[in-house]
C-alpha cells in the first residue's frame, strides 16, 4: 500500500486494485464557520484527490468517519468531478451523515456495521463504531494485499484495541493526539487553573497514545487529526498560548521518548503531500514545505493574513431587532429541548444563556421545574452559563449549523460552579432536540450495567464496576495511577478508589469497595 497524507485526518491509500480516500478536509474556508483551519494548509491537494478518483480504473472509495466538519467536508465532496466511487460510512443511529451523502452523485453509499468486514478488491475494510450520542465516531482497519493500516482518527476505542488487532500485524497506525474540544479553552478559569487543567488533559492524551502503541506495535505511527489552527482574529491567540490542549507533535514525541524508551516504533509528523510505503514503513516522498516549532508562529500569522477576508462580516454590528428576535427564538428552542430531556430532574442547578449583544436579557433554564424564563441577572452562587454572539446562535436556530458545531467553534464563553462536568448538561447544550430522548436512554443503559471486576492498586484490592458510567468503556483495559486512581482508557476519567470510586473531575462513580 502507498499512503499519501492529505492533512489533518486525511489519507489517500492506493493498493493494487483500489484507491481509498479517508476524511479529506481540504476546503480553504476551514470548518465550523471558519473557526478551525488545516495545519499546515492543504488546500492545494483538492486537485490531487480529484485526479486520483478521475484517472484510474481501480475501485474507488471515500471513507467518512463521522459528521464533524473537519472530517466531513461537504463543500469539497460536492465539488468532485467524478461519480464512479462509493462512500463508506458507519451505520449510526442518527442518519444525518447518510442523508447528506445521498445528495452527492456516486455509485453507492456503503453502510458499515460495527466490526463487520466489508469486502473490497484485494482485501477488507472494517469499521469500529463509537455511537454514544455525545460521541459519534469511527475507526477504520484496512487490510489489503497482505498489509494493514489502522486509523483511529478521533475515535477513542482504546479499550477495544486488543480485539481489533487480534491476529493482525499493523503496518501503519494513526490516531488523534491533540485536543479538539472547548474545555477548558472556553471556560472562565484563572490562568494558573487553565494551564493546570490543560497540562493534565494533554499528558493524559499522550499517555493514551503511548499505551495504544504498546498494544498495536505498528511498524510506523503517523500523527494526525490535529491540531488545527485558529485564524479568526478573536481566536488566533489560542495558537500561541504556552500551555493548552492543542500541542504539536514535537511535544508528543518528547513524551513518547521518555515513556516508551527502548520499545519505540518509527514515528513521523507528516506534512500534506508526504507519501509512505506500508510494506517498509519508509517515506517515498516528503513535501518540501514543512512547518517546524521554530517557524510555527510566523507561518500561522501569514496564514491568517491570507484568510482575513473570511472574518470581515463578523466585525459588522448586529441589528438590535435581530438580537431581540434571536432571544425569543432561543427561548422557545430551549423549551423544546427541555421538554424532550426526560432526565431533567437530575440537574440540580440552573443554566443561563446570554447573547453577547443583550447582556440584560438572560434566559434561565430551571430543569426540575421544566421552566425557561427571561431574567436580568444571575442570582445563584451555583449555576452553569453560556454566552455567544447573536449571529452564531441565529445560525444554529436557522439550521445552518448545529449546537455541537457552535460549541466546537470555540466562539462561546462558559462558566460552571461547582466546576464539575455534568453529562446531562453537556448533552442538553450540544445535542439537537430530536436526539434528547435517545441521549437519556443511553445514559440509563450505561447505568444499568452492573458487572464488576477486581482492581489491584498498590497494596489494596478493590471491587468496582467494570464499565465506565460515562460511555460504557471497558475499565478492565484502564490503568491505575498513584496507587489510587483508576483511569478510563477512552476519555481518561479518573476514579478515586480510596473514595468509593468517585470521579475526581466529573459527576460519576464506579462504586469501589475495598476487599480482602
Amino acid at each position: 500500500m502507498e499512503v499519501t497524507y492529505l492533512g489533518h485526518a486525511g489519507f489517500c491509500v492506493e493498493t493494487n486494485e483500489a484507491v481509498i480516500i479517508m476524511d479529506p478536509w481540504v476546503s480553504p474556508s476551514g470548518a465550523f464557520d471558519s473557526a478551525w483551519f488545516q495545519l499546515p494548509a492543504n488546500h492545494h491537494l483538492s486537485g490531487f484527490i480529484d485526479a486520483k478518483l478521475r484517472f484510474t480504473k481501480k475501485a474507488k472509495f471515500i471513507y467518512i468517519s463521522h459528521e464533524h466538519k473537519d472530517h466531513f467536508d461537504w463543500r469539497f465532496l460536492s465539488s468532485l468531478t467524478t461519480d464512479d466511487f462509493s462512500f463508506v460510512i458507519p451505520r449510526y443511529r442518527r442518519t444525518y451523515l447518510h442523508d447528506q451523502l445521498q445528495r452527492i452523485p456516486c455509485q453507492s453509499v456503503i453502510l458499515c456495521n460495527d466490526a463487520e468486514p466489508v469486502q473490497i478488491p484485494g482485501g477488507t475494510i472494517t469499521l469500529f463504531l463509537e455511537d454514544a450520542e455525545l460521541d459519534r465516531d469511527s475507526a477504520i482497519l484496512l487490510q489489503v494485499d497482505g498489509q494493514s493500516m489502522l486509523n483511529l482518527n478521533d475515535c477513542k476505542v482504546f479499550d477495544r484495541l486488543p480485539a481489533i488487532i487480534a491476529d493482525t500485524t499493523i503496518d501503519l497506525f494513526t490516531a488523534q493526539f491533540s485536543g479538539a474540544v472547548w474545555h477548558p479553552v472556553c471556560y472562565d478559569y484563572p490562568q494558573k487553573q487553565y494551564q493546570g487543567i490543560s497540562r493534565r488533559k494533554k499528558f493524559s492524551k499522550f499517555e493514551a497514545i503511548a499505551r495504544a502503541l504498546q498494544v498495536v506495535q505498528p511498524r510506523l505511527y503517523l500523527t494526525s487529526a490535529g491540531p488545527a489552527c485558529f485564524l479568526d482574529p478573536d481566536l488566533i491567540d489560542i495558537n500561541f498560548e504556552p500551555v493548552n490542549i492543542f500541542p504539536r507533535a514535537s511535544e508528543l514525541f518528547a513524551y513518547l521518548s521518555r515513556r516508551l524508551k527502548h520499545t519505540l516504533p518509527c514515528w513521523v509528523e507528516p506534512m500534506p503531500g508526504d507519501r509512505f510505503d506500508t510494506a517498509t514503513g519508509k517515506a517515498l516522498y516528503l513535501a518540501p514545505d514543512r512547518v517546524s516549532d521554530e517557524t510555527f508562529e510566523s507561518y500561522v500569522r501569514a496564514y491568517a493574513l491570507r484568510m482575513q477576508s473570511l472574518f470581515e462580516a463578523r466585525q459588522m454590528p448586529t441589528d438590535p431587532t435581530a438580537v431581540s428576535h434571536t432571544v425569543e427564538q432561543l427561548t422557545q428552542a430551549l423549551r423544546d429541548k427541555l421538554g424532550m430531556l426526560t432526565l431533567r430532574d437530575r440537574i440540580p442547578i440552573p443554566l443561563y444563556f446570554q447573547l453577547t449583544e443583550a447582556p440584560n436579557r438572560l434566559i434561565r433554564v430551571d430543569f426540575p421545574k421544566q421552566v425557561v424564563t427571561e431574567t436580568a441577572e444571575i442570582t445563584e452562587e451555583n449555576y452553569y452559563s453560556l454566552e455567544a454572539r447573536t449571529r452564531d446562535v441565529a445560525a444554529v436556530l436557522s439550521g445552518q449549523t448545529s449546537w455541537e458545531d457552535l460549541m466546537l467553534s470555540l466562539r462561546i464563553r462558559l462558566h460552571r460552579n461547582p466546576d464539575i462536568y455534568h453529562t446531562l448538561i453537556h448533552g442538553f447544550l450540544t445535542l439537537d432536540v430530536a436526539d434528547m430522548n435517545w441521549f437519556c436512554a443511553k445514559v440509563l443503559d450505561a447505568e444499568s450495567h452492573a458487572e464488576r471486576m477486581v482492581v489491584e492498586a498498590g497494596e489494596r484490592t478493590y471491587s468496582t464496576l467494570r464499565y465506565c458510567p460515562h460511555q460504557h468503556a471497558d475499565l478492565s483495559h484502564g490503568w491505575v495511577e498513584q496507587e489510587r486512581y483508576l483511569v478510563c482508557p477512552r476519555h481518561r476519567w479518573r476514579y478515586d478508589l480510596t473514595q468509593g470510586g468517585t470521579c475526581i473531575d466529573f459527576d460519576a462513580s464506579i462504586r469501589a469497595i475495598e476487599v480482602d
